[in-house]
């Protein structure tokens, strides 16, 4: 029996051990300072002179608030950036894709082909072009569903709930 209520101490120490260091963090101020470049940085202490143009003490009690905005402003720019990068794939992918197609048409039979032979070198490019299409459009299916995924993940991000990940249950 005293070692159950050893452990029963040692939890509930514990436990306002835990609450209370939530409450000592919060109760601090957050200074957001803005540099010459346009990035933001949120610390515990004030701006270094000549490094923040701009410092702003934020409340206590809207501080989680503010942390919380700035997660999503991070995330947002970075799901942004990430949308930026696959529009330069696809782009990148439809520019090669009609390089190679230039040069496909572009290409002509070997010379000394009998007419069976050339049928056949034909039939065996026609072949060999489907399916570099099918991979054309395979691989642009995926960015594209990439894309409708980030752009799902923004617009639950953008919503005003504190919690940008929604149940599956329903």
């Amino acid at each position: 029996m005293p070692r159950e209520r050893k452990r029963f101490w040692c939890v509930l120490a514990l436990t306002v051990f835990f609450a209370m260091l939530g409450q000592v963090s919060n109760a601090q101020p957050l200074y957001r300072c803005t540099y010459p470049d346009g990035s933001i940085h949120w610390q515990d202490r004030p701006c270094a002179s000549g490094q923040g143009s701009d410092a702003k003490v934020v409340a206590p009690s809207a501080r989680s608030a503010s942390v919380v905005d700035v997660e999503r402003q991070r995330r947002l720019q970075a799901l942004e950036a990430e949308r930026a990068q696959i529009a330069s794939e696809r782009a990148a992918l439809r520019e090669r894709f009609a390089q190679e197609e230039q040069r496909w048409r572009e290409q002509t039979p070997p010379s000394g082909l009998t007419p069976q032979q050339r049928l056949e070198w034909e039939r065996l490019q026609a072949s060999l072009w489907r399916e570099r299409e099918r991979r054309y459009r395979d691989e642009l299916k995926a960015l594209e569903a990439r894309d409708r995924q980030i752009r799902a993940e923004i617009s639950r991000w953008q919503q005003d709930s504190p919690s940008p990940r929604r149940s599956s249950r329903q």
